[in-house]
C-alpha cells in the first residue's frame, strides 16, 4: 500500500494550496521533499516556495509581501 501514500500526500498538500491553506501546504510540500521515497520529493520544494509566494500575493500592500520572497527562496532550496 506504501504506492499510493506519497499520491495521496500530495494530494492533500495540493488540495491545502489550493483552498488557500497555504501555511499548511508548504509545510506538507516540505514533508515530502524530504521524504527521499516519493516520487514527488523532486517538486515538492518548488510547490513550498510556489505556497509563499502565492500566500504573499494575497498581501494588501507590496512591503508586507515582500518577506514572502525571501520565504519562497528558502523553501526551494532542499537537497533532491
Amino acid at each position: 500500500m506504501r504506492c499510493c501514500v506519497p499520491i495521496v500526500l500530495r494530494q492533500i498538500a495540493a488540495a491545502n494550496f489550493y483552498a488557500t491553506n497555504f501555511d499548511e501546504a508548504k509545510q506538507q510540500f516540505e514533508a515530502i521533499a524530504r521524504d527521499k521515497r516519493s516520487p514527488y520529493h523532486v517538486i515538492a520544494p518548488y510547490m513550498a516556495a510556489r505556497s509563499v509566494l502565492r500566500k504573499g500575493s494575497f498581501a494588501e500592500k507590496e512591503d508586507e509581501g515582500r518577506p514572502f520572497l525571501n520565504d519562497a527562496r528558502d523553501a526551494s532550496q532542499f537537497d533532491s
